[in-house]
């Protein structure tokens, strides 16, 4: 593997997520990825129900529910 190797031949990535990586993020090649610095980072492994959340946390976090009615 090179710095010039597409994305899709990294282990774990393949051919369908390397496009949606490159359409998102504009990164196709290895090198795009050793270069590629967020500016910040959502950690998604945590979910709150809505009676957890605090009135004044301003923080992004992500919610898991369910929507029973719509009006």
């Amino acid at each position: 593997m090179t710095l010039e190797t597409s994305i899709e031949y990294v282990k774990g990535i393949g051919p369908e997520r390397a496009k949606l990586i490159k359409n998102v993020l504009g990164l196709s090649t290895v090198e795009d990825m050793l270069n590629f610095y967020p500016i910040r980072y959502l950690d998604k492994s945590k979910i709150y129900k809505i009676s957890q959340l605090q009135e004044e946390s301003n923080q992004e976090i992500q919610l898991k529910g369910k929507i029973t009615q719509v009006q």
